[in-house]
């Protein structure tokens, strides 16, 4: 009952939050003086900071009260990762960090089905995470296609899909890491107060792989950087929809509470 009174509470205050975004996007186009644009900026910065934390006590509060559903969809798996690319691109580049994008099993284009909105946002929190923290150097995203195999036998009609974040940002200490996917793990108390957010992220993207029968993790090393992956098995699309879809659906998971 708590997890959904919070879940509803969530789910109503983005409502008016929503209406707050668009006016300050609105105002951001209008011809305003420097001083005005740079707190009409701020405002902006804020208020999807705000949005990004209330989703992520949203999904928590979904999953806790068993009310979080993954679809099973055909979708084109490179134009997932292409808008996750897309997604952080004007920061790399503000920050001068390289955005690469590497396939292997594959070339390009590639159909499976799966939950494209939810594999989507589970890559989206480790592109953003990397960004973040990453100053210089890259953040490549990898895609990797294997056979899948159960008890010694191949299943050709499925595959193992890996989709990995790499980035070149300060790394991750040991002790961090092994309880870096459970709730409300931070690297550090400064890490708050200099990047915001609820430690939430990575906690709801391993139970998000859970739900889709898969796993996540990552490795780091300290001044060299860090790897966050997810591991699906997905059954493979041989013949993509004689209509397909150029993008993954854009719905938005946070409609209902």
């Amino acid at each position: 009952a708590k997890s959904e009174q919070i879940g509803f509470l969530c789910h109503e205050l983005r409502n008016p939050l929503n209406g707050v975004i668009g006016n300050v996007s609105l105002l951001n186009e209008c011809d305003l003086d420097p001083d005005s644009k740079d707190l009409a900026e701020t405002a902006l910065q804020c208020c999807t900071q705000l949005m990004r934390i209330m989703n992520d006590v949203l999904d928590m509060s979904k999953v806790e009260a068993g009310k979080l559903e993954i679809e099973k969809l055909p979708f084109d798996l490179s134009n997932v990762v292409n808008t996750v690319c897309s997604q952080i691109r004007v920061t790399a580049e503000e920050k001068g960090v390289a955005v690469e994008v590497e396939y292997i099993g594959f070339k390009d284009h590639y159909w499976i089905n799966g939950d494209p909105v939810r594999i989507q946002q589970v890559l989206s929190n480790f592109a953003w995470n990397s960004i973040k923290f990453t100053d210089e150097g890259s953040i490549k995203f990898t895609m990797e296609l294997k056979d899948s195999v159960v008890n010694g036998k191949n299943r050709p009609d499925h595959c193992v899909l890996k989709l990995s974040v790499t980035d070149t940002g300060p790394g991750i200490p040991e002790e961090t890491l092994k309880k870096l996917f459970q709730p409300f793990v931070q690297a550090e108390v400064s890490t708050f107060r200099q990047y915001g957010g609820t430690g939430l992220g990575l906690s709801i993207c391993k139970q998000l792989a859970e739900l889709m029968g898969g796993n996540v993790g990552a490795s780091s090393t300290l001044d060299v950087g860090s790897v966050f992956h997810l591991e699906l098995d997905e059954e493979r699309i041989h013949e993509p929809p004689s209509s397909p879809e150029q993008h993954p659906p854009q719905t938005d998971p946070y409609q209902q509470a």
